[in-house]
């Protein structure tokens, strides 16, 4: 039996706290690594290599359970003696800096991350072949880097060369190939590309399943990029169902105030019940406000939530004083042109928007413009949602010609990219019609209105009252342009659907008989324009009573209507 303090021991402690890392329970890993650290620092001398290992491995654990400066310490005590033991192009130098490198990402210190991450890349290269698999940590961590940076194609090919390499190195289940397709889902989902994102987040899940336990960190990484994956699907109740899960694993196995635990409360948003949102961004605030450096980017993403529930809630005010404190940490970190500046400058401009302040909203929106243009590649479907909001504040601002050329702007990419019957395309071509018509350009106004009908034609029944509203409109416009029988024709056909679709007495139907007697009017068939004005009387006295100022309305029509019958 070996003595309490034999090294043997301390190699089988590092080896038992190496497995017990690997499968997530980090607590028994560091109790391990503490032991084997207790014994080499007793028996070897301070500048041994074998305390360098027990050092790192401490870093390790400090490193996954986010405790940063610790990690560093650890990490730096590691380094210090491998510098008086080892060259400095030995492959253990680029372990260490690759580790650090991780560190300084996650406190916001970029370019220190690059730094580190740079000189074990210069390390390795010229010590490995191209496809060792030391090589893969690093381009996966300089793939995290251009993703916090922005650079979201340079992130996907340095995630995507890992991959490549860890698929010659590992077996196809090893977690860390897990973690790449983690990150390359992450980065598809952010351009928008959900069904390739889902597909990789769903072979790390398959990945993790086998080879992780349940409470593993990386585990609840993959269920919150499952979450956010399908909340900006828009499907909530999975998005939800995702980001519970992820909260009940960290909830039974993280302290309060444990960093990882402010992420998921960020990301856990319950859909509409804000102030249960509000308590989970303000939970994660709390924990962000102990844990990070006061200009961190995960404080400005916090300060956002917070703004967008407020906004959520009416309170345009409170929402816009969070935005800003998100916008002075982004003004201080991030480079001009970040793409997190894109989301900041939209939600101010959203909140001024809804106050009122048209110039202020319109000045955000063309920021958030400047900056998407830059990030996404031209006719990227995204922009479309900025050309409308610029649009519409042009619109209220009574702009109707710029309002017209953003909205055509968001046209072109919709028929460049949708299928020539979806809704987005059929909705645009209602907004451009309806700026015709505020500009009284009827012709064009009819030229959208039929496009807009003909997707209608093709995707809702003969007998839906959608169809209805549009044959009403078409009509209208036939009206104004002076041809009276094409517009007459319409406004029998929105009759026609609203007699079998709607009640006999619904206010709709009483519109399209006063339609219909304008028309015949027009062309002088004047009794049964006065029939047909009789029933939108009846029609709106018995939905909105004898005195509605409709009803007096077409009173008044009908008395002149029956004044030219008699002349």
């Amino acid at each position: 039996m070996l003595p309490s303090n034999h090294l043997d021991l301390a190699t089988t402690y590092i080896n038992i706290g190496s497995i017990h890392y690997t499968l997530g329970y980090f607590t028994k890993a560091f109790s391990y690594y503490k032991q084997a650290l207790n014994i080499r620092q007793n028996m070897l001398p301070s500048i041994h290599s074998d305390q360098a290992t027990a050092f790192k491995c401490i870093g390790d654990v400090y490193e996954i359970m986010r405790e940063h400066s610790d990690a560093l310490l650890y990490y730096q005590k590691s380094l210090d003696i491998i510098k008086k033991n080892l060259p400095s192009s030995h492959p253990t130098f680029a372990t260490i800096c690759n580790h650090m490198a991780i560190v300084y990402q996650s406190i916001g210190e970029y370019s220190t991350a690059l730094s580190y991450c740079s000189k074990a890349l210069e390390i390795q290269e010229k010590t490995f072949s191209s496809f060792h698999f030391e090589l893969a940590t690093t381009y996966n961590n300089f793939g995290a880097l251009q993703q916090l940076l922005g650079n979201y194609s340079n992130a996907l090919t340095y995630h995507e060369k890992a991959l490549e390499i860890q698929k010659k190195s590992y077996l196809p289940h090893h977690s860390d190939i897990a973690t790449s397709y983690n990150n390359i889902g992450y980065i598809h989902c952010v351009l928008g590309d959900h069904a390739l994102a889902l597909s990789y987040f769903n072979k790390a899940t398959k990945i993790q399943a086998e080879v992780l336990c349940s409470t593993h960190p990386n585990i609840v990484r993959t269920l919150n990029n499952l979450g956010m994956l399908y909340e900006s699907m828009e499907n909530y109740s999975t998005s939800l169902s995702f980001y519970e899960k992820a909260l009940e694993i960290q909830l039974k196995n993280y302290s309060p105030i444990h960093l990882d635990l402010a992420v998921t409360y960020t990301v856990y948003n319950a859909i509409e019940n804000y102030p249960s949102a509000l308590s989970n961004f303000e939970r994660a605030l709390e924990i962000e406000l102990k844990t990070l450096p006061v200009m961190h980017p995960d404080l400005a993403t916090t300060y956002n939530n917070i703004g967008a529930v407020y906004d959520a809630m009416e309170d345009q005010h409170r929402a816009l004083l969070y935005y800003k404190k998100a916008l002075a940490i982004q003004e201080q970190i991030l480079p001009s042109d970040h793409p997190d500046f894109s989301a900041t400058y939209n939600n101010i401009a959203i909140a001024y928007d809804s106050l009122g302040e048209y110039p202020n909203a319109l000045s955000y929106y063309r920021k958030t413009l400047r900056i998407a243009e830059k990030a996404l590649f031209p006719g990227h479907v995204s922009l479309t949602v900025t050309y409308n909001n610029i649009g519409l504040v042009h619109h209220k601002m009574g702009d109707n010609m710029s309002a017209l050329s953003y909205y055509k702007k968001t046209l072109e990419v919709e028929e460049r990219t949708l299928s020539s019957i979806d809704p987005d395309l059929m909705a645009t071509y209602d907004i451009i019609a309806n700026i015709y018509i505020f500009m009284g350009e009827y012709f064009s106004a009819l030229h959208y209105y039929e496009k807009k009908l003909e997707i209608q034609e093709k995707i809702l029944s003969t007998a839906d009252v959608q169809l209805a509203m549009s044959f009403n409109m078409i009509g209208l416009l036939h009206q104004w342009l002076g041809d009276h029988r094409r517009a007459l024709s319409f406004f029998e056909r929105a009759l026609g659907i609203q007699e079998k679709t709607l009640s006999g007495s619904h206010t709709s139907q009483a519109v399209s008989h006063f339609n219909i007697a304008s028309a015949l009017e027009n062309v002088l068939q004047l009794s049964e324009s006065v029939e047909h004005t009789i029933r939108a009387i009846n029609i709106l006295r018995y939905c909105l009573g004898s005195d509605h100022p409709h009803v007096k309305l077409c009173e008044k029509y009908l008395n002149h209507r029956n004044k030219k019958i008699q002349c």
